[in-house]
């Protein structure tokens, strides 16, 4: 978190790489259960704060998302936000 609020993610199968990236570094995610977990906290709520930002960068291997679907265990999508 560079923001400094201690809203720091946990990795999950993702790997780092120092060499790729915009600044410094980045992680690539594997596409089937690599992921970064942030607990919950009212703070990062749009309900509670009125206001939510998320940013990041993204070099996909492939353009080829498939489906829609709000199903939580649908992994054929991004999954950005979960919390209202």
């Amino acid at each position: 978190d560079f923001s400094g609020n201690q809203n720091n993610g946990f990795v999950y199968s993702a790997k780092w790489n120092a060499f790729e990236g915009i600044s410094g570094g980045a992680f690539k995610f594997g596409g089937i259960d690599d992921y970064v977990n942030i607990i919950d906290n009212d703070a990062l709520s749009p309900k509670t704060t009125e206001k939510f930002t998320v940013s990041f960068w993204m070099k996909p291997a492939t353009f080829n998302f498939v489906g829609t679907s709000t199903d939580t265990d649908d992994k054929s999508r991004i999954h950005l936000i979960n919390k209202l």
